[in-house]
């Protein structure tokens, strides 16, 4: 409502008009209009690579693919939310 919109108003204190304007268009066009939300449209992702020099030890673990079946029983009965 009107106290999430004046949050994202708040934006300007820290960002410029456009990266804001940016954001918020990027926002709606995925139906998200939460501060929170808008913010990580315009704060930039690092991009960062992990680098193994010096724990070459770490390329021999292996982790395996999460079990997501778990997630099942989470659902409601019925299997739909």
């Amino acid at each position: 409502g009107i106290r999430e919109f004046i949050k994202v108003l708040r934006l300007l204190e820290d960002y410029p008009m456009d990266r804001v304007k940016r954001a918020v268009e990027k926002g709606l066009g995925m139906r998200v209009h939460g501060r929170d939300a808008i913010l990580q449209f315009i704060v930039p992702r690092a991009h960062t690579t992990f680098v193994l020099d010096g724990r070459e030890h770490l390329c021999r673990v292996k982790v395996s693919a999460p079990d997501v079946s778990a997630y099942q029983a989470l659902l409601p009965e019925g299997g739909a939310l």
